[in-house]
């Protein structure tokens, strides 16, 4: 697949935090426009990089569909996106914290939602009674543990909490005890 077809877009303004995936295949599309007349499609100040400029959907048989800028005025080539990642999962922030807000929302429990920079690496949810959670996606990002703002910390795929990291040198001793009892054992 060519990475630099954009598959994610936001909904309605450059400002948006409403997420869409542009449906692969040209029929998925076609009832995707159809069922999105009047929508406006963009490259979200809320996604890693994105310029804020307008999105149409572009319909292809020899590759992926996807999302691509409408050229600016006046310039014929258009001006280059600063997007850092456009596949599926360059959204993954906007669509986590939509899930996190509905699930709130069904406990009656208000909450406001911030992004911390580097965008997309985090989501900061601020709920009424004064907790507040981290949700912690970016795995090249460290977990700053001892913000004592953050009553709890919620990771995404591959963030690994030191809590459940065992020291090099305790596992080597753990496995050279073990070693040990088998053999004297026999």
């Amino acid at each position: 697949m060519d990475r630099r077809l954009i598959q994610t877009a936001v909904v309605g303004s450059p400002g948006s935090d409403e997420p869409a995936i542009c449906p692969e295949d040209p029929q998925e599309l076609d009832l995707f426009r159809l069922e999105n007349t009047g929508t406006t499609w963009w490259c979200g100040l809320n996604l890693p990089g994105g310029c804020g400029r307008r999105l149409t959907t572009r319909r292809c048989d020899d590759k992926i569909c996807h999302f691509a800028h409408y050229p600016s005025a006046g310039d014929e080539h258009g001006i280059q996106c600063g997007r850092l990642a456009r596949g599926k999962d360059s959204a993954d922030h906007l669509f986590l914290k939509a899930d996190l807000a509905a699930w709130l929302k069904a406990q009656d429990i208000a909450v406001t939602f911030a992004f911390p920079q580097p965008l997309g690496s985090a989501i900061v949810s601020d709920l009424a009674d004064g907790r507040r959670l981290l949700v912690h996606l970016d795995r090249t990002q460290p977990v700053n543990w001892d913000d004592a703002q953050v009553t709890e910390f919620l990771l995404g795929t591959g963030v690994v909490s030191p809590q459940t990291v065992s020291p090099p040198a305790a596992t080597s001793t753990a496995s050279a005890t073990r070693a040990s009892g088998t053999a004297a054992g026999r």
